[in-house]
């Protein structure tokens, strides 16, 4: 307005005749050329400030889809980063349940004191302690027996210096009630990514109940290859005791008849019927004895045996029977188990030279599956009878050897030490299982299981004991032997006896005998050689000839009647060796059955 102003005097005298309206127009004019430059320069730079504007606004929106693509990234990693953390969460919870759940125990220690940093729950429940009570708390050391401890040190010290990565061995430890465990531990050395030690973990699996077992089944196989051996070595001494025995007989027999004194032949006589009683000693360790099973009841056998007992027994051992009422019966071969319990109380006798207590008691027990795992007997009822003696107890040593044939603690020279190994062997033949508790000083307790059967016992009648007829009618007898010395010595027996006597050597060569001549009897040995046993010959003979009878003889049956060595009530055996009366005796039931 002021340069409209100056403009407007300025023009005024120039113009001197102009009029009013004219100026009036130029001044309009002026200012419109004014306020039009003015809103010039404003559009001017409004339009530069919308170029401006459009060029923020721009940026404004790139930075907005580059903020917006950054978010989108972000939720991304953000949902990668959640899934990653819930899958080692996963990771973690799984791998710690594997660590938890672990069949073996394990444990990580760190440091010389072997402090334990890290254990799991089977460690826990197999060495007695909580987590609690070890963590930060115990050391390796707490739990490992004292004679092994500068053994772990050894380990150790050359897993952190990294002398080796990994160890096993075989230790013991010691649980919190004081029990020895035997583990089998592989230990491995902990490291960091910079290879920095950090400790060792170590996988423990408890074998206690393993190294029992193995060490049952070797003794189960070391008792088995003695009883093979013992057996075959009873089998070959029952034939040649047999000829001594018959050649013996034979002797006395003729020098009696001469009227000449036959008191040693009698000694001697004596003597191998002490050594046939000590080959079926040895036939009833190797389970290869022939039994003669019945339903029998314990308690009453028991009786019965009251006065041998006491007379057997010095007076100073005082004898005390305890009887279960309602005892099962059981099956076994009667004779045998009178002399399983004779045998139990003359050990009994001689571990209490000083006298003492004696107490026999039976009770029916049902075994279950823990107890049969630690003691070699199948699960099931029987009847246990207990022998228990208040004498000098045995050795660990003792006890592990107790059923071994010869071995006694009392000197060869009265003892031959088959007694125990024979109670061992029947009653393992019988299908039961003996067990033996004692403690040095304390005394001794022996436990025989008998299977329960489930037969009623058979009520038995007394018999009368008389002497039998034991002369021939002269019937024909076969006799089918391998061995000619027993084979000749039994011929002459039966002749001497009245009776008409054939030989054969094999099966085949008694069949040839049988096809052609008529026999009553034949007495065959139960081993046979030519691949024809005395069982398979006697098969054949009751085709040909279904009227003659027939006599086993043996040194032990286990291989021709079944593999248990029971016989069947309709077979008849002849024990090896056996004395002419016995023979006599027995050939005249068969013929007159």
């Amino acid at each position: 307005m002021l340069a409209l102003s100056v403009a407007w005097h300025g023009v005024n005298p120039l113009m001197g005749q102009a009029s009013g309206g004219s100026s009036l127009w130029l001044f309009f004019a002026i200012s419109v050329l004014l306020i039009g430059g003015i809103l010039c320069v404003f559009y001017v730079k409004l339009r530069a400030l919308k170029s401006r504007n459009r060029g923020l606004e721009t940026r404004v929106m790139d930075q907005k889809r580059q903020l917006d693509k950054a978010g989108r990234e972000l939720q991304s990693q953000k949902a990668v980063a959640e899934k990653t953390l819930e899958t080692a969460r996963g990771s973690e919870l799984h791998y710690q349940s594997i660590f938890e759940t672990a069949l073996c125990g394990i444990a990580v220690v760190k440091g010389y004191d072997f402090e334990f940093i890290e254990v799991n729950d089977t460690w826990c429940n197999m060495i007695g302690y909580s987590k609690e009570e070890m963590l930060g708390k115990m050391t390796l050391s707490d739990v490992t027996t004292r004679d092994e401890v500068p053994k772990n040190l050894d380990v150790i010290e050359n897993l952190m210096s990294g002398e080796i990565v990994q160890h096993s061995l075989e230790k013991s430890y010691r649980t919190k009630s004081g029990r020895i465990i035997e583990c089998v531990t592989f230990l491995r050395g902990v490291r960091d990514e910079g290879g920095e030690y950090l400790g060792t973990a170590a996988s423990i699996l408890d074998v206690t109940e393993f190294k029992k077992s193995e060490e049952q089944l070797l003794q189960a196989q070391r008792m088995e290859a003695v009883g093979q051996l013992t057996g075959g070595v009873a089998h070959d001494f029952n034939n040649l005791l047999a000829v001594i025995m018959g050649n013996l007989e034979l002797l006395a027999d003729q020098l009696a008849s001469n009227g000449m004194d036959s008191e040693l032949v009698h000694e001697v006589i004596g003597a191998a019927k002490r050594g046939a009683s000590l080959t079926h000693r040895l036939l009833a360790f190797s389970r290869k004895q022939s039994l003669r099973p019945k339903v029998i009841d314990i308690n009453e056998l028991l009786s019965e045996m009251g006065q041998l007992l006491r007379r057997t027994l010095t007076e100073e051992i005082a004898i005390e029977m305890i009887c279960a009422d309602g005892l099962w019966p059981c099956e076994a071969d009667p004779a045998q188990v009178e002399s399983v319990v004779l045998n139990l109380a003359i050990n009994a006798r001689d571990a209490m030279p000083k006298g003492g207590k004696l107490t026999i008691e039976t009770v029916n027990v049902t075994v279950d599956e823990a107890y049969a795992a630690s003691s070699e007997i199948e699960p099931g009822e029987f009847v246990m009878l207990a022998v228990t003696d208040t004498g000098e107890g045995m050795s660990m040593d003792v006890q592990q050897r107790l059923f071994d044939p010869f071995f006694t603690t009392k000197g060869m020279s009265n003892h031959s030490g088959l007694g125990l190994s024979m109670v061992y062997g029947f009653v393992k033949q019988s299908g039961g299982q003996v067990t033996v508790y004692s403690e040095e000083g304390y005394g001794t307790r022996l436990k025989v299981f008998l299977p329960r059967s489930m037969q009623a016992r058979k009520p038995t009648e007394s018999e009368t004991q008389s002497k039998k007829r034991i002369e021939s009618n002269g019937e024909r007898v076969l006799v089918v032997e391998d061995e000619q010395s027993v084979r000749e010595i039994t011929r002459m027996q039966l002749e001497g006896l009245g009776y008409v006597v054939s030989e054969a050597e094999t099966g085949s060569a008694a069949l040839d005998i049988l096809e052609n001549t008529e026999i009553d009897l034949m007495l065959t040995d139960a081993v046979l050689p030519g691949g024809m046993s005395g069982w398979e010959l006697a098969k054949n003979l009751e085709h040909l000839h279904p009227a003659t009878k027939v006599m086993f003889m043996s040194g032990y049956t286990e291989s021709v009647f079944g593999g248990d060595g029971v016989l069947e009530s309709d077979v008849v055996l002849l024990q090896k060796p056996f004395r002419k009366v016995d023979l006599a005796q027995k050939v005249r039931e068969v013929l007159e059955a």
